[in-house]
């Protein structure tokens, strides 16, 4: 009778729901990018004052998922900067093969008007102006995102040219030269509202290309 009733009772037990596994890669990418998506829009709307909590109801997770991935807004903030590199590193991507000098870094101008006109990264970059006089760690981490995309790749550029020795120039210089200008010209555009001066933004670079390269190479035609 006890033998019967014992398996009556466990006929009864409600069956147990499978153990759920760990996250597939492709699922663990879309959080991260689904956390990093909402952080990036909350940060450009609101500022750098906006909550965790608040990243963590955009993005549709839990308060407890949002820290386990990110245990401060500064690392959040450093993520999604990050996250936004993949836009900034799109400019070296236009370096690569056996296009003359200038007109390699004409294309590489180019791909920087072209990133520096995306809303996202205009927001985020506003974002930085804004807030870095009470959060300058915003700006050190924006400046190392842009020294390690946009200045190194365009220094080891040329220091693999022929027409350049590095050991004579400072090809360091040479790039950080190169980008105030393609950048100081870009936000006067934006400033004044004038971004489909396009033309004129290449009129600027291909002669201030033709000076830097005459003053570092001496033959450039």
């Amino acid at each position: 009778m006890a033998t019967a009733t014992t398996d009556t009772a466990r006929r009864k037990q409600p069956a147990r729901s499978p153990r759920k596994g760990r996250p597939t890669k492709e699922q663990a990418q879309a959080l991260h990018a689904g956390i990093l998506e909402a952080a990036t829009d909350l940060f450009t709307q609101e500022g750098f004052s906006t909550s965790m909590d608040a990243v963590a109801t955009h993005a549709k997770v839990s308060k407890r998922t949002l820290y386990a991935h990110y245990p401060s807004k500064q690392h959040l903030y450093e993520a999604a900067l990050t996250w936004l590199s993949g836009d900034l590193a799109k400019p070296a991507t236009v370096l690569a093969g056996d296009l003359p000098l200038d007109e390699a870094l004409m294309k590489f101008s180019a791909s920087l008007l072209e990133l520096y006109t995306r809303p996202k990264v205009v927001a985020f970059a506003q974002l930085i102006q804004k807030e870095s006089s009470r959060f300058p760690e915003l700006d050190a981490a924006s400046r190392r995102q842009f020294d390690d995309n946009i200045l190194q790749p365009l220094k080891s550029l040329l220091d693999r040219r022929p027409e350049i020795d590095p050991a004579a120039v400072n090809t360091a210089i040479m790039a950080k030269v190169l980008c105030s200008v393609a950048t100081a010209e870009i936000a006067r555009m934006h400033a004044q509202n004038a971004l489909d001066e396009r033309e004129n933004f290449r009129f600027v670079m291909k002669n201030s290309i033709h000076l830097i390269l005459n003053g570092a190479v001496g033959t450039h035609r």
